[in-house]
Parts: C-alpha cells; sequence; structure tokens
C-alpha cells in the first residue's frame, strides 16, 4: 500500500465506505466493517475499523494489517462505489440521436441556390470524404487526453460504462472529479501523458508560446532528460497525415461545384496546416476559414485543433490544443430571418438612447449588424462533442491568429449552431432540467420551441446601446467598467442579459411600429398580421 492507495486502489471517502460495507454481498450488514478517520488523513487504516475489525485485519510481526478477506471485501466495495458514480454522471445529460438526410436536403434547397445533379452527387463524395477524416480526429482526441491503446482496448463491465464511454468518448465523468467516476474497473488516472508528459510541470510549460507553453506541441522529455516541444504534425503524424489526405479528397470533389470555391480553399490550406511544424500552423488556413464563412457555401467545416482543456482530463496544465471536427450545413431560415431584421438596427439604436433619455449616460450612434453565422450540425467528433455543461450550441473561433498567436485584431467568427440550440428545448429537456428550477405558475409562458428570432435578436442587441469596451459620452471610462471588482467582474453577465433583454423587448416593438403605420394608412392591415405572427 502507498499512501494515496490502498490494494492499489484510491481510498474510499468515509462517509460512502460506511453506507456500501454493510450492502456488500456475501457480508451481513450486521457482520460490516466500519471506519472512523480519526486522523483526518482519508486514509483507510487498520487501526480505524470501528466494527468487526477482528474479521478483517491480522497482526503480521506485531504490526496491524489488513487480511487478504478485507482486500477482496474493498475491491468489491470499490467496483459498487465506481458504478454507482457512473450511473449518477448519466443522469445528467440526455442523448439524443440526430439524423441529417443529406440528399433530401440537397434537393430541397430554396430554388435561389440553383443546385443541379452534378453537385448534389459531388456533395456527397466529398462529405463521404470529410467523414473518413473523423474517426482519425477521435482517435487523435483519445490519444491527447490519455486514452490510449490500453485503455481502448479494457472492456466495459456495465451497459452504464458503455453508455458513458459513448457519449463522451472516453471513460471519465466530467462533473464528477472523484478518482472512482471512471467507466473502466481498472479506474486510470484523469491525466495521462498524452500531450504534456507528467514530469513536466506547469511552471516549466509557462506562457512561451513558442516553446513548452505553445498550443500545438506536444512536450515530451527526451532519452537525455530534455524537455522538448514537439509540433503536432511530428508528434500526431500518424493521425494528421491521414486527415489532411481527406480534406484534400474533399477539396476536389467541391471543386466541381463554383460556390464552394472558398470551401477548396479552406480544405486545402487546413490539410497543409496539419502538415506544418510552424508553431502556430492554422495561420493561413484560419484567415481562409474566415472566407469561407462568409461565403455563398452552403457547408460548415471546422477541422484541426481549437479550444484547450478546463475538464480535468488530460493536459493537467491545461495548455494544449485538442482535436476537434464538425460538419454543419447553412441554416437558411436563420439567414432569412437576419436579413427581415437589417433594416430595424438603426431605428432600434434610437429606440435604445431615448430609452436611457439621458445624453449624458449614452447617445446614440451608429448601429453595425454584426451577426454570427447561423448552421445546422450533422457531423462532429472529439473536442466537439461535449459533457454534463451541455453540447457545443456555438462558437467563436479562432482562439490564437498570426504567427505568434497574439495578432490582433483577429477577425474571429461566431457561429450558431442552430438544430443542437433547438434541441436543448424540447418538452422532455425542459422537463427533466429546467421546469424544477422555476415557479410552476409560468411553466406555460416558457417557449418550448425556440425559433431563429431569438437568438438572432440576442446577438443583434450585443450591437446595440452601451457596449463593453466602448467608452462612455464625454469621459475616458469604458461602459462596463464599473461592474468589475478585484475577484470578479459582472460586466460579461450584464450584456447578456441586455442581449436577452432586447430578445424579448424587440418584437414587441416591431408589432407596436406595424400597428402605428396601419392606423396611419402606411401599411395594409394583412402585413400587420403577418408582422404579429
Amino acid at each position: 500500500m502507498t499512501a494515496d492507495r490502498i490494494f492499489g486502489l484510491p481510498h474510499i471517502p468515509e462517509q460512502p465506505f460506511n453506507r456500501l460495507a454493510k450492502s456488500q454481498a456475501g457480508t451481513p450488514a450486521a457482520d460490516a466493517p466500519q471506519w472512523h478517520d480519526a486522523d483526518g488523513d482519508q486514509q483507510i487504516e487498520p487501526e480505524e475499523l470501528t466494527a468487526h475489525a477482528e474479521r478483517f485485519t491480522e497482526t503480521v510481526d506485531g504490526t496491524l494489517r489488513f487480511n487478504a478477506r478485507f482486500a477482496q471485501f474493498y475491491r468489491g466495495m470499490v467496483e459498487a462505489y465506481r458504478q454507482e458514480l457512473v450511473g449518477e454522471e448519466l443522469t445528467l445529460t440526455y442523448r439524443e440521436k440526430m439524423t441529417t438526410d443529406m440528399d433530401a436536403w440537397l434537393r430541397g434547397l430554396p430554388k435561389e441556390v440553383g443546385i443541379t445533379e452534378a453537385e448534389i452527387a459531388q456533395y456527397k463524395t466529398g462529405i463521404k470524404a470529410l467523414l473518413r477524416a473523423g474517426p482519425w480526429m477521435s482517435q487523435g482526441y483519445g490519444e491527447q487526453i490519455g486514452y490510449s491503446d490500453t485503455l481502448c482496448g479494457e472492456s466495459a463491465r456495465t451497459t452504464a460504462d458503455a453508455d458513458l464511454l459513448s457519449r463522451y468518448g472516453h471513460p471519465w465523468c466530467l462533473s464528477n472529479t472523484s478518482s472512482f467516476c471512471v467507466a473502466l474497473p481498472s479506474l486510470p488516472k484523469r491525466t495521462q501523458a498524452g500531450v504534456v508528459d507528467p514530469r513536466i510541470s506547469c511552471a516549466d510549460v509557462g506562457n512561451n508560446m513558442l516553446s513548452l507553453g505553445n498550443p500545438f506541441s506536444a512536450d515530451v522529455v527526451d532519452a537525455n532528460g530534455w524537455q522538448r516541444a514537439v509540433p503536432y504534425a511530428e508528434h500526431f503524424a500518424h493521425i494528421q497525415q491521414p486527415v489532411a489526405q481527406q480534406l484534400r479528397e474533399a477539396a476536389r470533389a467541391f471543386a466541381q461545384i463554383p460556390r464552394e470555391a472558398a470551401l477548396v480553399t479552406y480544405l486545402t490550406a487546413a490539410a497543409e496546416a496539419l502538415e506544418s511544424r510552424k508553431p502556430f500552423p492554422y495561420e493561413t488556413s484560419d484567415e481562409a476559414w474566415r472566407q469561407h464563412g462568409r461565403s455563398a457555401s452552403i457547408l460548415y467545416v471546422r477541422v484541426g485543433a481549437d479550444e484547450v482543456g478546463g475538464d480535468t482530463i488530460g493536459d493537467h496544465c491545461e495548455r494544449k490544443a485538442r482535436y476537434s471536427m464538425s460538419i454543419g450545413i447553412k441554416n437558411f431560415a436563420a439567414a432569412k430571418t437576419s436579413d427581415t431584421y437589417k433594416p430595424h438596427v438603426q431605428a432600434w439604436e434610437k429606440y435604445t438612447a431615448e430609452l436611457i433619455g439621458d445624453p449624458a449616460l449614452y447617445v446614440e450612434g451608429t448601429a453595425a449588424m454584426s451577426m454570427p453565422l447561423f448552421w445546422d450540425i450533422i457531423y462532429s467528433v472529439g473536442d466537439a462533442v461535449g459533457g454534463p455543461a451541455g453540447t457545443v450550441i456555438g462558437q467563436t473561433l479562432p482562439n490564437w491568429c498570426g504567427s505568434d498567436g497574439l495578432q490582433e485584431p483577429c477577425g474571429r467568427l461566431t457561429m450558431i449552431f442552430k438544430n443542437k440550440e433547438e434541441s436543448a428545448y424540447k418538452p422532455e429537456m425542459m422537463a427533466r432540467y429546467l421546469f424544477p428550477l422555476l415557479n410552476p405558475a409560468h411553466h406555460a409562458d416558457f417557449l418550448q420551441k425556440i425559433g431563429p428570432d431569438a437568438t438572432i435578436l440576442h446577438e443583434l442587441g450585443h450591437n446595440l446601446g452601451p457596449q463593453l469596451g466602448k467608452p462612455k459620452p464625454g469621459s475616458s471610462a469604458e461602459f462596463g467598467s464599473g461592474l468589475r471588482t478585484k475577484e470578479t467582474s459582472w460586466a460579461g453577465t450584464i450584456e447578456e442579459f441586455k442581449g436577452q433583454n432586447y430578445g424579448i423587448d424587440l418584437p414587441g416593438w416591431l408589432v407596436l411600429r406595424a400597428r402605428e403605420r396601419v392606423a396611419a394608412g402606411e401599411m395594409a392591415p394583412e402585413k400587420l398580421a403577418e408582422t404579429e405572427q
């Protein structure tokens, strides 16, 4: 036994130990051992058993030790505790299979897209090539977080274990960081040597993004004991090279479709990035990706390494970018709705200034309509899968810009994944997770099916009125500066609250203005009904 282990296993906390001990098969509750952590070190010791110690201990050479009976008993209790925690983890997520019939979607595109049969065939060929890259990206993500071939070969013991492995793509719980909350009986540790050797401290990793702190390198200790930052293109060449090959195959198919020219440029640049040993290999491909996002393309693709950790698995320093891959299709309804609101943006800015009512506090400005891009995700793997905090319903990327990762302004794009967002508002989801938090009297007021309007108006609201980082009238002070303390800041929360209030208020503004126009004879009555709807 070591200080942190007993029979090669972690120490169960006192309360669950005593509870589980009474329910172990083969041992009547009346004969179960009990434990009191007398010295508070959270380590189970023979002297601390307070019930039936004689049945589970023995004295060897004058030293009190646990006997073989206790070893077997403890292993059974550990397995019971492990299964209990895995079961609790599964209750925190709701899994839904989302299937997209691409042939039907392509054939049902708006007429103005003008898709042809030949293009439909090329779309299918290109998407199939992208899908072949998915398993490689999933494998790479597993290796990054330490879910190695050895662990992958270990079989799940229960259906709950298999379910968690399938949901997360790895065996570790994400809401419960206990050493026992693992979907494999061997209880592998949460942090593994996937991208940062455990012998390298986080202080050594540091913030030098051109050395060990680079997000696109694996930090290793070589045979001579030297710490080295190895580019992903070298360390994970067995992953990145096959992915690059599939991206080029996809690009060849999409090259036959004129509207996908920007996507072809991005896929080609992303393939080159995966083979590059530059510290920030995605500099060129990210620019191509930005151009693709604003183009006439009807497909969304993001492939590479984007987000760092934050979930206590894998890289113990949480500095390394993880593999993820997403494929999406354009949400035409959201794009159409966004265009509908454009003519009203400046009027809403004026309305905001009138509501504030004091030029010393806020003066009407020139409103811009900087909106996110709306996509429906049809495929995602790796770090894009999600966990108890939810699946990824939106992102702002890239996280690093320029040859040194620090270039600003960066020209980032924000994406909203509408089909995932809308799924979160289904009645079963509301009943399970949200309604228990709300006053029952208001359940009927909650919109269980959210349309594009809610998100669009929320995002549009961020472009109106006082905004974080912008100066106040006649002052060098910025809006939101008074909401920050040494410990925390409420500025971001208030900004989101502002956006949500616009999402609630602006539809009413539209209806009121429409009624005024009807009364003045400027709008046909039937248009009012359309606006109210």
